[in-house]
């Protein structure tokens, strides 16, 4: 199941998550089917770019609704996150994706 962040996200992040779930059928992370059944995903969108030309501006569309409507009813998830208790934080944290936790890790430099 995708997050909702995702559709905030712009068109190649989303692009390349999308690949990465859809290649899963074909195996699991690190394992040569999968990594394989990836690659060859990557170099069709590559080799094929001018047809997910139109993908892109459609999603860049719908993007751009998407975090109106949001910025409409804001929620502060900062706040409310601050004010759980720690095994509440410890549960939230675990239901982000690796790749979520990750990447954020890598933004805030706790990892290289």
């Amino acid at each position: 199941m995708f997050n909702e962040k995702l559709f905030e996200e712009d068109f190649g992040e989303a692009l390349a998550v999308l690949l990465h779930e859809w290649n899963h059928i074909y195996g699991y992370d690190g394992s040569r089917s999968f990594s394989d059944a990836l690659t060859d995903s990557m170099v069709s969108i590559i080799n094929k770019r001018e047809i997910i030309d139109k993908y892109e501006d459609n999603w860049n569309k719908k993007r751009e609704i998407i975090l109106k409507e949001r910025e409409k009813t804001p929620v502060n998830y900062i706040d409310i996150f601050m004010n759980l208790e720690k095994e509440d934080m410890k549960k939230v944290v675990l239901e982000l994706s690796k790749h979520e936790l990750r990447r954020k890790m890598l933004d805030l430099g706790y990892v290289e």
